[in-house]
């Protein structure tokens, strides 16, 4: 209860209504499906994330339908999996979650008995054999879970500290609910951190600028922004990673949807405006959807169901449980808290954030 009180106070207070004339409002006013496409668009509107309560073992718990963006298994690569191939696999997340500083407690004990990797810097047989052992003898009390955080926005140390405390474990899926980037310090960490952990994730308005931008030529134009400084920071890889986020993300056996801003309820998920779902925070009392703060009436209020959405985006309102949509974008980058979400139990969890990287600017009414 706690931890809900302090991250549902809003960074800014404000409840004045604002701007009243009509000419006012239809200047934020974003119609729906009037987005025309574009060559950055992903390869796919949405993807399927597959809870798989039945299966055998962590290889096959949680996968997507996307056979290039998902879980580094699919469920039919994972069935042919021979034990050798399963110790390689262990052997190459582990030094992954090292990498990236990640590693469980209990991970990090097994490896301090290793003499291979503390003298050559390798994972050996054994060791990833007894990390595959722990790893399933864990799965049978203990089942895969997912991991939604909100917008990270460059904060890598807040991130490192928060899949730490989630235990992030082999079959365990990082689900990043957009912007990963921007007005943080560390934009291009975060992007390979997520990639190279066989991260999943939803578009974002800041990851879609940067791949906007990466697509500029600087020789047919002399443009400069902090956006197309991290595009050109960033691996070919990682842009392809952020390229194959989806608008959204669907799991009917979790009951969930996720999506960066939002969605206008009313409107089929194959009609949603991509652009309203990266940046939509208010719908007004007229039914038109806006990117603008208006403090009475977030877009989530009117969500009917019947999956829950998980959202991010909008750090002005902090925590938001509506009683079917919960926002977890808690302001990280301007001194608030990275939160994330675990499923299947739905346990909210944050760390603090280390410093107040930009200054908060409300948004106007």
């Amino acid at each position: 209860t706690k931890l809900i009180e302090l991250l549902s106070t809003p960074i800014s207070i404000n409840n004045k209504i604002g701007r009243k004339s009509s000419d006012g409002m239809t200047k934020q006013r974003l119609k729906i499906n009037t987005l025309k496409p574009s060559r950055v668009d992903p390869p796919f509107r949405s993807i399927n994330l597959i809870f798989n309560r039945r299966a055998p073992d962590i290889f096959s718990f949680i996968t997507t339908s996307s056979e290039q963006f998902g879980p580094v298994l699919n469920q039919k690569i994972a069935s042919r999996f021979t034990r050798k191939m399963r110790i390689d696999f262990i052997a190459e997340w582990t030094l992954a979650v090292l990498k990236h500083e990640v590693a469980p407690k209990e991970m990090t004990e097994i490896l301090e008995k290793d003499v291979t990797f503390e003298v050559e810097g390798k994972i050996s047989k054994k060791c990833a054999s007894d990390i595959l052992k722990k790893a399933l003898d864990r799965f049978k009390s203990k089942k895969p879970k997912v991991i939604v955080i909100g917008d990270v926005h460059g904060c890598r140390a807040e991130l490192v500290q928060l899949i730490k405390e989630a235990d992030y474990w082999p079959g365990d899926l990082i689900l990043f609910l957009g912007d990963l980037v921007m007005k943080g310090p560390e934009s291009s960490k975060v992007v390979k951190m997520a990639r190279e952990l066989g991260s999943i994730g939803v578009r974002g308005n800041h990851d879609f600028e940067v791949l906007r931008c990466s697509e500029i030529d600087d020789e047919d134009l002399d443009y400069s922004s902090p956006h197309k400084e991290i595009a050109s920071e960033l691996s070919q890889d990682d842009l392809n990673w952020i390229r194959n986020c989806p608008w959204y993300i669907e799991s009917s056996d979790l009951d969930a949807l996720f999506v960066h801003a939002g969605f206008v309820n009313g409107i089929k998920l194959y009609k949603q405006n991509p652009r309203l779902m990266m940046t939509i925070r208010s719908i007004l009392p007229d039914q038109y959807a806006t990117s603008k703060f208006w403090a009475e009436w977030p877009w989530a209020r009117l969500w009917e169901g019947p999956s829950t959405v998980f959202f991010g985006h909008d750090a002005e309102r902090g925590l938001q449980i509506h009683d079917n949509a919960i926002g977890i974008d808690t302001g990280c980058v301007y001194g608030g808290r990275l939160t994330a979400c675990i499923l299947p139990e739905r346990k909210l969890m944050s760390v603090n954030a280390l410093q107040e990287y930009i200054n908060f600017k409300p948004k106007k009414e």
